[in-house]
């Protein structure tokens, strides 16, 4: 079974909480930590990834904080564990620069590797927006 970081669950929990409120409403990482009962450390560094991306947009200063910046709709959750995480793999070996002790005998690599292009497909096709409504 696939498993989704732990960051693109906070990220996900993050959106589904900012989603709905005015443009000029901001979001500090740490309220929204608290209030959702995740850690902030994760969330704090989920959220900078989310802002590089430009799925979130960032304020500075006292007053600052993150708003939405991007229609959920548009996107992906490709785009969402990219901005936030490390990517899932089916296998150690997909991971990036991956080794397997088995390697050099290994018969299922490649129909393994074509299995996770199915999979990011289809985090490609859906979208956050898909994910956080209620």
């Amino acid at each position: 079974m696939i498993h989704l970081p732990r960051q693109v669950e906070y990220a996900l929990m993050v959106l589904a909480e900012m989603q709905d409120a005015p443009a000029d409403v901001l979001f500090a990482a740490r309220a929204l930590a608290t209030d959702l009962g995740i850690p902030f450390d994760v969330t704090a560094k989920a959220m900078q990834g989310m802002n590089r991306a430009g799925i979130l947009s960032s304020t500075q200063g006292k007053q600052g904080g993150y708003r939405v910046n991007r229609d959920l709709q548009k996107v992906s959750l490709e785009e969402l564990i990219e901005a936030v995480g490390p990517s899932p793999a089916l296998t150690a070996c997909l991971h990036h620069g991956g080794k397997c002790q088995y390697e050099a005998h290994c018969s299922i690599r490649v129909s393994v590797a074509r299995l996770d292009q199915r999979v990011r497909a289809l985090f490609k096709d859906v979208s956050v927006q898909e994910l956080i409504q209620p």
